[in-house]
């Protein structure tokens, strides 16, 4: 049975030549045929329970080896369950020859489909895929429109996960559109209601494939890089608004208005010049803002090693309360945002008075410590109290306000 299935040959087996098989496969086509008008469905096992019995007795074998005749003729369809069998030579010679099977598949005259509906397939492929060379058949050119189709859907779904990575993307609409009518047109397994469906849908298929054709043609380009990178750069872009010229806002809202264009394809070419303007405003902005909040550094260390001359402070103490102001340097050097490095202003006035906190708590912490004594100036008797030893006394610790500095007074 599985040889006779995969063969395209029913000569060679002896089908096509003999009387006995000719009138065989009548009887079997004719039952069929009117059993389906009455019934409306024909199952293997009704097939059988006639056949096998007075006046024809014949066997199970040989009743599905006609069946299987009259299907590589086309002249009938198999479904066993809800699917259709087509190009599957394993599955059918499985559901025709189990016993098991035989109330399950069930028997369908094949309406062929009609040739107009055969040529509109054709042009569809011709002129929507640009396939030339396609089958006459009809069980194959079922077979090579589906999988054309399926490959458009794969790459349909493709496109889709896309809009998961960057919400802003266009086109989204028209491609879910398209995706939901091929799904819809290849979930259909039957070669003659699938042929004819495409065709009676031309009109539709050919709308749905030119609106998705730019949105492909987007994914499939430079155009996405170009417009991930730009929908990236403009939150960039806003933040720094504030330190730009006019005519360079000008520049980030033609980026914006491109970006949320419903169909943005022929304009994203202007992106990227749009964008080497911007960049070169933005750094410039940027090195002024740096400027100033290094002028502004250096005011305040400067102030402070001034403070931190005196002798009393250690070397260690004060690379500590320089050091407070690392994180200030590493930042501004570090920064490609106007609005990071303006914030360092703040940042400075902070590790100021926090500089200054330290430095009152150790003048604090040397006030109050024990002068040392000198070897050979004490007393005698160590356990004597007859005579008293006066401290010296610290000089007063001067008062220092920590009050926040205005940022603009470093220039004033």
């Amino acid at each position: 049975m599985l040889r006779f299935l995969r063969s395209d040959d029913l000569e060679r087996f002896g089908v096509e030549g003999s009387d006995i098989n000719r009138l065989a496969l009548k009887e079997v086509l004719d039952y069929i045929q009117i059993k389906s008008g009455k019934s409306g469905r024909v199952l293997l096992s009704d097939l059988k329970d006639r056949i096998t019995k007075k006046p024809y007795g014949w066997k199970e074998m040989t009743i599905s080896g006609l069946v299987a005749t009259l299907y590589l003729r086309e002249e009938i369809k198999l479904r066993y369950q809800s699917e259709y069998l087509f190009k599957d030579p394993e599955a059918t010679a499985k559901h025709l020859t189990r016993r098991d099977d035989a109330d399950k598949l069930l028997i369908e005259i094949r309406e062929k489909t009609g040739e107009e509906d055969l040529k509109t397939v054709k042009l569809i492929l011709k002129d929507l895929f640009e396939k030339l060379s396609l089958p006459e058949k009809e069980g194959e050119l079922f077979e090579t429109a589906k999988g054309i189709f399926q490959k458009e859907l794969s790459g349909l779904q493709v496109i889709e996960g896309k809009y998961e990575e960057e919400g802003s993307f266009p086109g989204r609409t028209p491609i879910k559109t398209y995706r939901k009518f091929l799904k819809e047109l290849t979930d259909n397994s039957d070669p003659s209601a699938f042929l004819r469906d495409v065709a009676s849908r031309k009109t539709e298929f050919e709308e749905l494939h030119a609106d998705a054709e730019p949105v492909k043609n987007f994914f499939n380009g430079s155009q996405v890089e170009i417009f991930r990178r730009l929908a990236h750069n403009y939150r960039d872009y806003s933040r720094n608004i504030q330190f730009l010229s006019e005519e360079t806002r000008a520049d980030i809202e033609e980026v914006n208005r491109i970006l949320n264009l419903e169909e943005p394809y022929s304009q994203i070419r202007h992106l990227p010049v749009l964008e080497k303007k911007i960049e070169a405003s933005i750094q410039e902005a940027l090195s002024a803002q740096k400027k100033e909040v290094r002028e502004s550094l250096d005011l305040v260390t400067k102030e402070l090693e001034k403070d931190l001359s005196d002798e009393k402070f250690s070397d260690d103490f004060r690379e500590k309360a320089l050091g407070l102001f690392n994180v200030v340097k590493r930042t501004v050097e570090d920064a490609e945002d106007c609005a990071l490095v303006q914030s360092q202003f703040s940042m400075i006035n902070s590790l100021r008075v926090e500089a200054y906190r330290q430095i009152d708590l150790e003048r604090q912490t040397i006030r109050e410590r024990p002068p040392e004594i000198p070897y050979g100036r004490g007393t005698d008797n160590p356990g004597q109290t007859g005579g008293r030893c006066v401290s010296p006394q610290a000089p007063p610790v001067p008062q220092r306000t920590t009050r926040v500095i205005n940022i603009w007074c470093f220039f004033c």
